[in-house]
């Protein structure tokens, strides 16, 4: 009654409610429709090992085997020879005798023969009489011995019901005959009468190689000592190889229904059985399931379960010596899946939670609130560092230490005192009493400016960019709003903004989002992806020498697709290599045509650093230029800029096969990333990308310009071309090719376009559509 009661009062112990009804709902149909029935079998076989046991040594068997079948001659045997057999039995001391197998009708004077011998021993002959079930919905016929053999002896019933598994369970107790109730065949051994039994369970503890066996043989060719069956009830049974059927035992051999017989005849002699089945445990252990959900501050609801589950399981070995059989799997199911919920409940969430402190920087984590079921009306912010994880990977704990403590140190500034917890992969978080989103954005914008000065840590510089998202839902829990800052993050961050605030519109946009790997494929047959191209331009002649390569998605219903989000998706999902080839063919069909217009077109495509870690991308690679027959000099790879390529061997190996193909390698966003003299001493790039984030301002802000400047001229020192993205003004060309850049691209020169207006367009009618000259 407590258990109830705490239960009506308490929310989660109402969900526990709610699970536990529906899990006796599926114990229940488990146990009706016996689904539990191959874990039982495998229970029972387990127990039956355990308690392997001699049989009584009142019965013994008779085999009609394989040496006597090809002395005697293929079964039926005549009249003549059954009497003789069953003579001879009875003259070795049998008490009774009882043939498991139906002896059917055979010539008049081989029945009367056999007759007046079974005559001879009143009330000590058994006969089989057996049901015919081999048409399943036919009415079931009746398979009896001769009229005359009947008359002279007693039948008793040998009908089986076949298990799932080839074997018995149980056999009933009692069936009928043309209008007459018969004992089954174990009754009579037992000395048992059916009465209200309904049924008769088989016990495979007992071992079947403890039964008295005799072949047939022997006994016809008076080989067996006289007193050989003195006070034993024979059951003669068929036993051949090809012969006679062979069910499967519960931890044993297969075995003849002979022995089938002599198992249940066994388990009958230990008393009349009391079959329980698995209705009654189970409804007891229902009340025992609700007590373990109750939630009750005893804190005993996973100890009552272990206990539970230790009877359960050891409770058909102790009620079996008082012959009392029952089913656990419905029970054991239903107490292992309450138990296990609890356990988990109680000490997986706490194992969720544990790891507070990240070892590295003493910060608290998010596991602090992730699991946290209460709400806070306050802010939840989430500072997202790009690329934390590649500058961690090649820091030692201290230096990682020192990073984080510069990190907080700036962010600090925006957090006004909160306590900042560390997440995964660079993100941060906490909670803030600042709710107008202008004083937010300012403090962001502010932020952003800070983090574009590097780190030093020792004797290396780090760019770190930061973005931020903001959750403002306070009416939800806190562990749900922790993705929901972190999405916004990864959001401002792909749209190059400074922040963004968690829309809960934009839901369906995020469910979509996770459905384009699946429509990729489709995409990229009917032309929904297809490749844009933005003309690369020297800087000197003003002339197109080039073009970049780059991805687009046209979706049917939501229109274009920010690039970036599917090609994380493909990074994410290993499907970038595919995505790859198709801009690859593409591209060098396209750079192909072009160069009909321009001989020393060169084309550049994007690929992942990922694609770098293995072999594959450079046998992709070599089967497309040997397709469209493309010479590898005019082919330029831009790849990121990340630190992770130059500590693995694989993509270093992979580059310098590269270049000895003759394949140019570009280091794409230069100024992003690492930019680290080592990176560039190891990539064997013949070309540098600056990043537009510093050329977008370089007319105005002096630092780009000297970066710009430096960059440039330190790439021509280690022999490589410069190429500056993002040039959108007239001001901006001037400005950087006096600097001595080599190529510009942008969108002052043209936005990317198909390439049939790449080269309509913009190959042919350059010179006038931008007055370059």
């Amino acid at each position: 009654m407590q258990a109830v009661t705490h239960i009506i009062k308490n929310k989660p112990s109402i969900r526990n409610l709610r699970n536990a009804v529906i899990i006796l709902f599926i114990t229940g149909f488990f146990g009706i429709a016996e689904l539990g029935a191959p874990f039982e079998l495998a229970i029972e076989s387990i127990r039956n090992k355990f308690r392997a046991q001699s049989v009584s040594q009142e019965i013994a068997i008779v085999g009609i085997d394989d040496a006597s079948l090809a002395r005697v001659g293929t079964w039926p045997w005549n009249g003549e020879i059954l009497s003789e057999l069953t003579d001879n039995i009875f003259e070795q001391g049998a008490e009774r005798v009882f043939f498991s197998m139906v002896l059917l009708e055979q010539s008049k004077a081989s029945d009367q023969a056999l007759a007046d011998t079974f005559s001879n021993y009143p009330g000590k002959v058994f006969l089989a009489a057996k049901k015919d079930r081999a048409q399943p919905g036919a009415p079931e016929a009746d398979i009896l011995p001769s009229s005359k053999l009947r008359d002279a002896a007693q039948l008793a019933s040998v009908n089986r019901y076949v298990k799932f598994w080839n074997g018995v369970d149980e056999v009933d107790a009692r069936e009928t005959y043309q209008d007459q109730e018969i004992d089954a065949m174990e009754m009579a051994l037992a000395d048992k009468n059916a009465g209200d039994t309904q049924s008769i369970p088989v016990d495979y503890s007992y071992q079947l190689s403890s039964f008295p066996y005799v072949s047939a043989l022997k006994i016809l060719d008076s080989e067996t000592s006289p007193h050989r069956f003195d006070g034993q009830d024979v059951i003669i049974g068929l036993n051949g190889s090809t012969l006679s059927t062979r069910y499967a035992t519960k931890g044993q051999r297969t075995a003849p229904i002979v022995f089938i017989i002599g198992l249940g005849a066994e388990t009958l002699k230990r008393g009349e059985p009391t079959i329980l089945g698995w209705v009654p445990i189970w409804l007891l252990s229902c009340g025992v399931a609700l007590y373990i959900l109750s939630g009750l501050p005893n804190g005993r609801q996973l100890t009552v379960g272990t206990i539970s589950l230790t009877l359960l399981m050891a409770a058909p070995f102790l009620l079996l010596p008082g012959n009392i059989w029952i089913e656990v799997a419905p029970s054991l199911f239903l107490i292992g899946w309450c138990t296990t919920s609890t356990a988990w409940q109680r000490f997986g969430a706490r194992q969720k939670k544990s790891g507070s402190t990240n070892p590295v920087s003493g910060l608290r984590t998010i596991n602090a609130i992730r699991h946290d079921d209460r709400c806070d009306n306050r802010t939840l912010i989430s500072a997202r560092i790009r690329r934390y994880t590649d500058i961690v990977s090649t820091l030692p704990a201290e230096s990682e230490r020192k990073l984080v403590h510069e990190i907080l140190s700036r962010l600090q500034l925006c957090a006004f005192g909160s306590e900042i917890l560390q997440g995964d992969d660079g993100n941060f978080f906490w909670l803030s009493d600042v709710s107008d989103p202008t004083q937010m954005a300012d403090s962001f914008q502010a932020m952003s400016v800070i983090f574009r000065s590097p780190i030093r840590i020792d004797a290396s510089s780090f760019d770190v960019d930061v973005s931020f998202g903001v959750d403002q839902e306070g009416d939800i829990t806190l562990s749900h709003r922790i993705s929901h800052a972190m999405a916004a993050a990864r959001a401002a961050e792909s749209e190059s903004n400074y922040w963004k605030l968690h829309n809960p519109r934009e839901l369906d946009q995020k469910s979509w989002s996770l459905s384009l790997l699946g429509e990729m494929d489709a995409a990229l047959e009917n032309g929904r992806i297809w490749v844009a191209y933005q003309p690369k331009v020297d800087l000197k002649t003003r002339n197109v020498i080039g073009a970049e390569a780059l991805v687009r998605w046209t979706h049917e219903t939501r229109g274009p697709i920010n690039p970036a989000e599917f090609i994380e998706v493909a990074e994410q999902h290993n499907r970038i290599d595919k995505l790859t080839v198709f801009v690859l063919n593409d591209a060098l069909a396209f750079a192909n045509e072009a160069r009909k217009i321009v001989p020393d077109f060169r084309i550049a495509i994007n690929i992942s650093p990922g694609l770098l870690a293995s072999d594959a991308f450079l046998v992709a690679l070599k089967i497309a230029l040997h397709r469209h027959d493309f010479e590898a000099p005019q082919l330029i790879l831009e790849v990121t800029e990340t630190m992770a390529m130059i500590q693995s061997e694989a993509p270093a190996k992979i580059m310098a096969q590269l270049r000895e193909l003759g394949v140019g390698l570009s280091i794409d966003d230069y100024g992003t990333g690492m930019s680290t003299l080592e990176y560039l001493k190891k990539i064997p790039a013949t070309e540098l990308k600056i990043d537009r984030s510093f050329t977008a301002d370089i007319c105005a802000n002096s630092n780009d310009q000297k970066v710009m400047k430096s960059t440039i001229a330190l790439a021509h020192e280690l022999g490589m071309k410069t190429v500056a993205e993002g040039i959108e003004t007239l001001e901006s060309v001037e400005m950087i090719s006096s600097m001595g850049c080599d190529l510009g691209q942008g969108y002052y020169f043209a936005r990317p376009m198909k390439g049939e207006d790449f080269i309509s367009m913009t190959l042919n009618e350059y010179s006038q559509l931008f007055n370059i000259g």
